[in-house]
């Protein structure tokens, strides 16, 4: 049997993914399962495609190691082009650096001012240009050094952010540098750029009222989607597909149904 975890095991995130000093860690949700899905989805579009001008269909072949191997990215090209098998890095990039979620007032926020201009306007809003100017902070190349970043921007950073909200730091920052606010799962839910793209939408089901559901992500303008109806109901459409599609009599579904069949 293949379950999600086991395509992220196998696929080798679970050995990039953690912190540095911990174990290999399964990324929260179900990667193994969902990227699988699309490169699956992606697939039988094209051969849907390829069958409008062949007239001729075609196998759609996706494993979910596969899928999960070619998120590797960064890690990936490493080893192939060098040889080196890169580790844990908690949520820091691999090359480049600043960039990582780091603690404030009430929460966490995400930075990655790893550019020259965005680290110079990062040292401009919270109040000390000149530290842009250190001999050791001069490119992004210097900047990305462990040791510079574990013993001076880190330490930099936390006592900058250390005394804002995430709420307070967005304002301040967001417009001119790469950083936003780690949000939980009802914050995002509820975050003004979701519900302005029609990513929560509520759906009346059968037994438990109203509820709400994820929308769609593909936003397509001659043609966009909707989400018409809720889950089915177990056996919901039994009767509707027996008769519809099977073309089975009243009779012969009542049969079925005595018979413990359906």
């Amino acid at each position: 049997p293949g379950y999600d975890g086991m395509g992220q095991a196998m696929g080798g995130i679970c050995s990039v993914n953690g912190p540095a000093d911990g174990p290999p860690l399964r990324v929260g949700p179900p990667l193994g399962d969902s990227v699988c899905a699309l490169y699956a989805t992606i697939g039988i579009l094209m051969a849907l495609h390829s069958r409008s001008k062949t007239g001729t269909g075609q196998w759609v072949d996706v494993s979910q190691q596969d899928a999960i191997y070619s998120l590797l990215e960064a890690a990936l090209a490493t080893y192939l082009l060098k040889g080196e098998v890169l580790t844990r890095q908690g949520s820091r990039h691999l090359y480049v650096g600043p960039y990582d979620i780091f603690p404030c007032k009430d929460g966490y926020i995400f930075y990655a001012g790893y550019l020259d201009h965005h680290f110079r306007k990062t040292c401009e809003i919270f109040g000390e240009p000149l530290l842009a100017d250190h001999p050791e902070l001069g490119s992004l190349q210097a900047r990305s050094r462990p040791h510079v970043l574990q013993e001076i921007i880190y330490p930099k950073l936390l006592e900058w952010f250390s005394g804002y909200t995430k709420r307070e730091l967005e304002a301040m920052c967001a417009d001119e540098v790469p950083l936003c606010v780690v949000l939980d799962i009802g914050e995002c839910t509820n975050d003004p750029q979701l519900q302005h793209r029609d990513m929560v939408k509520s759906v009346d089901h059968p037994f438990m009222g109203t509820i709400k559901l994820p929308g769609i992500v593909t936003k397509l303008s001659a043609t966009p989607g909707a989400i018409r109806m809720p889950p089915p109901t177990l056996g919901q459409h039994t009767t509707e597909i027996l008769s519809g599609r099977l073309k089975l009599s009243a009779s012969r579904i009542e049969q079925l149904r005595a018979e413990g069949a359906i």
